[in-house]
């Protein structure tokens, strides 16, 4: 038998009533009848007590009765242990049905995006809506998108001047060095 059959048996006996299978009546009348079958099996078995010897005789009825005792406990520890396996193997199917309602209910990296892009929507409707209501608050943020706007163009031209100013060094030196070596071959 391989895991998946042990687990789907599992669940089988988890929605089965466990309150029949490991209800007291049952047990009881279980145990009940594993004594009377164990009092008669003694019954038939035990010898009568010898006129010659009454102590072996005795001694004899009481092993068989021990044996008999003993049987009867094997049976109703073996009556506890399937009940106490039986509420072992619900619970867990209970929570694997509850492990697997949790998963189910996860969202998925599709459903995360959207929720995040609904959520930026909301936030820009809510900022733009919370501008048009306050004249100070929309002078202030037209004056940090023209500071942002002028921040980005003046980087713009630094890095044009830069580059450009960099090309012009290059062909200054280019032109230096012809120069020395012109007057170098002229002395």
């Amino acid at each position: 038998m391989d895991l998946g059959q042990i687990i789907d048996e599992m669940e089988r006996q988890a929605t089965q009533k466990t309150a029949a299978v490991t209800s007291t009546s049952s047990v009881d009348e279980k145990l009940q009848s594993v004594l009377a079958d164990t009092l008669e099996k003694t019954a038939t078995s035990v010898t009568p007590i010898s006129a010659d010897d009454p102590v072996a005789g005795l001694m004899k009825m009481a092993s068989q009765l021990a044996g008999a005792e003993k049987e009867s406990e094997l049976a109703l520890a073996n009556m506890l242990g399937q009940a106490f396996a039986d509420g072992a193997i619900a619970k867990f199917a209970m929570y694997d049905a509850q492990a697997k309602t949790a998963m189910a209910t996860q969202p998925t990296a599709s459903d995360v995006e959207s929720i995040y892009k609904a959520a930026a929507e909301k936030g820009y409707a809510d900022g733009v809506s919370l501008a048009q209501q306050d004249p100070e608050l929309q002078a202030k943020l037209a004056n940090d998108q023209y500071a942002q706007g002028f921040n980005e163009q003046v980087e713009q031209i630094h890095a044009l001047a830069c580059s450009e100013f960099l090309k012009g060094a290059a062909e200054t030196e280019i032109l230096l060095n012809e120069v020395r070596a012109q007057q170098q071959q002229q002395v």
